[in-house]
């Protein structure tokens, strides 16, 4: 199967699955979303490398992990890694490609 079939539907077939069965099946509890660039206005820098999110979409998507998972830090993924502490049940790690120039700012 080509890379560019993947990468067009298997976001929408990976969407289609409830979470509790995502859960029940692979057995995850951490999720660590990843965001390369929020930006309301077309970015041809980025738009032929990364689809981006706009900030309604952003908005969404942090709505969504807030809404069934708990926020972590890296510290605390850390902490957990050494046996110091526990992650809380579902909770999620939320990054950013800080490569470009739109991150920092």
């Amino acid at each position: 199967m080509s890379n560019d079939l993947i990468q067009h539907i298997g976001p929408q077939i990976c969407s289609m699955i409830p979470l509790p069965v995502w859960h029940r099946l692979f057995g995850i509890e951490l999720v660590i979303p990843h965001w390369h660039v929020v930006n309301d206005q077309q970015l041809d820098h980025i738009s032929g490398i990364y689809k981006f999110r706009t900030r309604r979409q952003f908005k969404e998507d942090l709505e969504f992990f807030l809404r069934y998972y708990t926020p972590i830090s890296l510290p605390d993924i850390k902490n957990h890694l050494d046996g110091s502490r526990q992650l809380p049940k579902r909770c999620f790690l939320p990054t950013f490609d800080d490569g470009f120039r739109e991150s920092h700012d």
